[in-house]
């Protein structure tokens, strides 16, 4: 942590993390291990008693979902869902710009974030077999959007230690089909939220 003027303030991380996953079945004998270094970076600056500006920079990596890894059967679907004893964790550089303003008398908090992720490894489907699909890297996706958030204070009217919380998010993203071929936005990001 480095305060480098009585406004602004930066703060570093270098995170390290190890791990190694075995997997022994039928049809499949693996072993992987995985290091990654992690970097982060954040600038906060105190522009007066009320607002506070942020960036950061870091980057991340997913973990991943051992269901992801093995075969197991469905009973409601009555079908197997095909495992991926090769797949990697999602890597990404998250950037992140953010606007907080405080009410006036402590009456709540206003919040923009812009925010703009570069994914390396995209996990979606891809083909396992001729008709079964299965968990797989996909190749690079971005995720971008903005984020408004907002919180106020509901004792001016009565309701002591009463909060509204409000946010939108309105997000887009962009990755390569396994299947087509064709950009697409990435699954379960929907546009507005």
């Amino acid at each position: 942590f480095w305060q480098l003027r009585e406004d602004v303030a930066l703060e570093s991380a270098l995170n390290f993390e190890y791990s190694k996953i075995e997997q022994i079945g039928a049809d499949v004998e693996n072993s992987r291990s995985f290091t990654y270094i992690k970097p982060r970076l954040d600038l906060r600056w105190d522009f007066n008693d009320l607002t506070q500006v942020r960036g950061s920079l870091e980057r991340t990596v997913s973990q991943l979902d051992f269901g992801d890894f093995v075969a197991s059967f469905d009973n409601d679907d009555d079908q197997v869902d095909a495992g991926n004893p090769d797949l990697e964790p999602e890597k990404a550089w998250r950037w992140k710009f953010t606007v907080e303003r405080r009410l006036a008398d402590d009456a709540g908090i206003l919040e923009a974030q812009v925010f703009y992720n570069d994914i390396e490894d995209h996990i979606d489907k891809v083909a396992a077999t001729d008709i079964i699909s299965a968990p797989g890297n996909i190749g690079d996706a971005t995720h971008y959007g903005v984020q408004l958030k907002g919180s106020w204070r509901l004792a001016p009217i009565g309701l002591e230690g009463a909060v509204i919380d409000v946010t939108y998010s309105w997000q887009d993203s962009e990755t390569t089909d396994s299947f087509t071929g064709e950009k697409r936005i990435m699954r379960f990001k929907p546009h507005h939220r």
